[in-house]
């Protein structure tokens, strides 16, 4: 099982920073596809659970997840201190 989650969409150049960013860090993660185009995002069930703003990427860390690529830069820089401990 992953450590890192990534919920993501294969064509937006923000989920592909971040995923870039874990490769190169050599973090055991996994993409989890969203259907963006599909509507998936704007579902009322996912964005409850998932990303209240409808938006990805989004990184799940021991269940807790973080969205925009600016938050998610900024817990890079902090180096990952971002684990519910």
């Amino acid at each position: 099982m992953a450590d890192y989650k990534l919920h993501c969409v294969g064509a937006s150049g923000n989920p592909y920073k971040v995923a870039l960013y874990l490769n190169c860090a050599g973090l055991n993660w996994e993409p989890v596809g969203v259907d963006f185009a599909g509507g998936q995002t704007r579902d009322a069930k996912w964005r409850a659970e998932t990303n209240t703003m409808g938006e990805v990427p989004v990184l799940e860390v021991d269940g807790k997840r973080m969205s925009h690529r600016r938050d998610i830069a900024v817990a890079r820089r902090n180096h990952w201190q971002i684990r519910a401990d």
